[in-house]
C-alpha cells in the first residue's frame, strides 16, 4: 500500500509549462522590447546566469546581468503568485490524499519562491508534509536526491512512496531508486517515453483515487 505521494510541480500539479515556453519573450515584451525569433528556444539551453548575461548583452546594455536576473526572477514569482493555474484534478488530489491519511510531499526543480505563492493562492499549502527543491537536495532529477530527501523526511522508504511526474527522465530516476512511479500527461512531454518508466499511469490527476488501491 502506498503511504506517501511525492508530486512534481511544473507540468504535474501546475499548468506552468506553456508559461516557461515563452517566458523570455514575454519578459521582453513587458519591457516594451521585441524579442528575436527563436529566443525562447535559445534561452532554454542556458543556465539562469548565462541567460542574464545574454539578455544584458543583447537587450539591456545599460543594466548589469545581475539586475536582469533579479527582474526575471520577479517576473517568474509574479506569474506563480497570480497567473499560473493548477492542472485538472490537482487540488482535489492533494486534498483527497491528505484527508485519507496519505503523506504528501513536493519534489521540484523550481524554487520555493515559485511554489509557495502558487500553492498559497490555491489554498493547498496545508496539504503538504514537506516541500523540497533540487537546489536544496544538491542535484537535479537525473539523480534521486530530491526524491530520497522527501521520502526520508516523511519517514518512509522508497517502496512505500509513489512519485508522480510528467518528465521521463525524472520517472526513470525515481524508478531506479525503488519508488513506485506514476506518469501523468502534459503536452510538453514525450508520453510514450514516460510510460516506459511508469509503474502506473493516470490520464489526469482527476483519477487520483486510483492511487489508493496500489
Amino acid at each position: 500500500m502506498i503511504k506517501g505521494v511525492i508530486f512534481d510541480m511544473d507540468g504535474t500539479l501546475l499548468d506552468s509549462m506553456p508559461f516557461w515556453r515563452t517566458c523570455s519573450s514575454d519578459f521582453l515584451r513587458a519591457k516594451g522590447l521585441t524579442p528575436e525569433e527563436g529566443l525562447d528556444e535559445k534561452m532554454a539551453t542556458m543556465s539562469i546566469d548565462e541567460g542574464g548575461v545574454y539578455l544584458q548583452q543583447h537587450y539591456f546594455p545599460n543594466k548589469t546581468a545581475d539586475e536582469i536576473n533579479r527582474e526575471v526572477s520577479d517576473h517568474l514569482i509574479d506569474a506563480y503568485a497570480h497567473t499560473i493555474v493548477a492542472k485538472s484534478g490537482a487540488v482535489e488530489a492533494l486534498r483527497g490524499l491528505k484527508a485519507r491519511g496519505i503523506k504528501v510531499a513536493l519534489a521540484t526543480a523550481s524554487e520555493r519562491c515559485h511554489s509557495d505563492p502558487a500553492f498559497e493562492r490555491l489554498g493547498v499549502m496545508d496539504c503538504f508534509d514537506g516541500l523540497y527543491t533540487c537546489g536544496q537536495a544538491g542535484r537535479g532529477k537525473s539523480h534521486p536526491h530530491v526524491f530520497l530527501l522527501a521520502a526520508r523526511e516523511m519517514g518512509l522508504n522508497p517502496a512505500e512512496c509513489a512519485v508522480v511526474e510528467d518528465a521521463p527522465h525524472a520517472l526513470r530516476t525515481a524508478k531506479a531508486a525503488g519508488f513506485v512511479t506514476v506518469a501523468v500527461p502534459d503536452e510538453s512531454m514525450d508520453w510514450a517515453e514516460a510510460q516506459t518508466y511508469a509503474d502506473h499511469t493516470l490520464s489526469s490527476l482527476t483519477d487520483w483515487e486510483e492511487m489508493l488501491a496500489w
